[in-house]
């Protein structure tokens, strides 16, 4: 049956259940009614024949019938780095750059600090509920911790680092993300390590069906400007390279999207061998 004669058998069925015309104010029964069902009928039957396919699909989506477009792909963007120094146990930095203003705003804060071994006890972003996500297990002097919150509303915020150790004078960075249009705000899958090496690895990394990654690394004593964060899959963007935290002490904190497979590793590269840490986070 050809596209018009099923649209034109669909018409008739429709036609059948019309209100008669002749309870309609200025037309009455008979040949009147008959005549403007047909010019109708003929009406439909012409435009349904001339309109092309993909039209009469999309007018169908736009009344409900039919597949919507697939979801959007999460919008991650890097909002920038700043530092601050240990007092007793907390780092904090005040009026932080936290983007856009959303309702499905997640930030995200990389921590990274050379010069001493720490589990992180807390971290808050904007005074808002927040998660820590990933660290990299304290190593020589060289750990990396990854935070997130729900912020809605505000574009700028105070964010704090609480540690396991009392040290003063202990320069930490902190850089800051926004990603939106996610899925779940809970990380898909995390990964960390620490070493001496000029490379250094995550452990396998639950990716499947995430759609971005945020990767933090740094290390005691590299005068690197190439140090770099490659993975398994995706294409990365090294957001904020070779930064120097203190003395010869650099991070590197990279981005990647378009990740595919279940799984992947994350990796840090240096041209040195001094303390070093990693720590990756997913989302969807």
């Amino acid at each position: 049956m050809s596209h018009a004669a099923s649209l034109l058998s669909q018409i008739h069925g429709v036609r059948r259940s019309l209100i008669p015309l002749s309870r309609v104010g200025s037309f009455r029964a008979g040949r009147h009614g008959d005549l403007m069902r047909g010019l109708l009928s003929l009406f439909l039957v012409a435009w349904c024949a001339l309109t092309p396919a993909r039209v009469w699909a999309g007018s169908m989506t736009l009344l409900g019938v039919g597949k919507a477009g697939a979801a959007a792909p999460p919008n991650l963007a890097y909002i920038g780095a700043t530092t601050g120094s240990t007092a007793s146990n907390i780092a904090s930095v005040s009026g932080v750059n936290i983007g856009t203003a959303s309702f499905d705003r997640l930030v995200v804060v990389v921590f990274t600090g050379i010069g001493f071994n720490s589990v992180t006890a807390s971290c808050s972003i904007a005074g808002a509920a927040t998660t820590l996500v990933v660290q990299s297990p304290g190593f020589n002097g060289s750990q990396t911790t990854i935070c997130s919150a729900t912020v809605t509303s505000g574009t700028t915020g105070n964010i704090s680092i609480t540690y396991g150790f009392v040290a003063d004078g202990v320069t930490i960075a902190f850089d800051v993300y926004t990603i939106k249009s996610l899925t779940s705000m809970t990380a898909a899958g995390t990964g960390g390590a620490s070493g001496s090496a000029s490379t250094l690895t995550t452990g396998s990394v639950s990716i499947s069906g995430a759609a971005v990654a945020i990767i933090g690394s740094a290390q005691r004593g590299s005068n690197s400007t190439t140090d770099v964060v490659s993975g398994t899959s995706g294409s990365f963007v090294q957001d904020h390279p070779n930064f120097v935290i203190s003395g010869f002490s650099r991070n590197t904190v990279a981005s990647a999207t378009a990740l595919a497979g279940s799984s992947g590793t994350f990796t840090a590269t240096w041209n040195g061998t001094e303390a070093s840490s990693i720590a990756a986070a997913a989302w969807r």
